[in-house]
């Protein structure tokens, strides 16, 4: 049985982290949970906005993924439901992952994205599409990896950087 998966936010960061989660077939979708969009609002498909954040005690659900851009917000979010509920990792199926890679849980790994040998991703963080994440470089909590993003090898980002489109962080840096 597929566990049952709660998407925090319900803008187009989590409608693409919804698709990925169905392209995904690991995860039964239940819904939205967003503090600004109106109850009931169609997201994606026939999955709507079930509650605001602070009714989430009210639904049934296994596992939660915040899919908010801004990384303070998707921190804060995380670390308070994190004490009660279990994160999900949502990984899109045309990702390529090393095996002897790691990433943590409440991370987003969206299409194209590369993750090499001895890399590690730690939590609530987002590698998104077509971002190279090159071999044993550490990427830190509640960071994101914006679109097309080249992490060279052997590189260090802190704890909730942000990367722009395009960037790149050269081998052997501390961002």
């Amino acid at each position: 049985m597929k566990q049952r998966l709660l998407i925090i936010g319900a803008g187009g960061h989590a409608r693409v982290v919804a698709e990925t989660a169905l392209l995904e077939e690991k995860y039964e979708l239940v819904g939205f949970i967003d503090d600004y969009v109106a109850i009931g609002t169609v997201i994606l498909r026939d999955y709507k906005v079930l509650a605001a954040l602070q009714n989430i005690d009210r639904l049934e659900f296994d596992v939660f993924i915040v899919a908010v851009g801004k990384n303070s917000v998707r921190k804060n979010i995380y670390d308070f439901l994190k004490q009660k509920y279990e994160p999900a990792l949502v990984i899109h199926p045309q990702s390529v992952i090393s095996p002897f890679a790691h990433i943590a849980k409440g991370c987003v790994v969206l299409a194209n994205a590369v993750i090499s040998f001895g890399a590690s991703v730690d939590e609530n963080t987002i590698i998104n599409s077509s971002s190279l994440v090159d071999h044993e470089s550490a990427i830190g909590k509640h960071c994101h990896v914006a679109q097309g993003a080249l992490i060279g090898s052997n590189c260090v980002l802190p704890e909730l950087s942000e990367l722009k489109l395009g960037e790149r962080v050269f081998s052997y840096s501390q961002y």
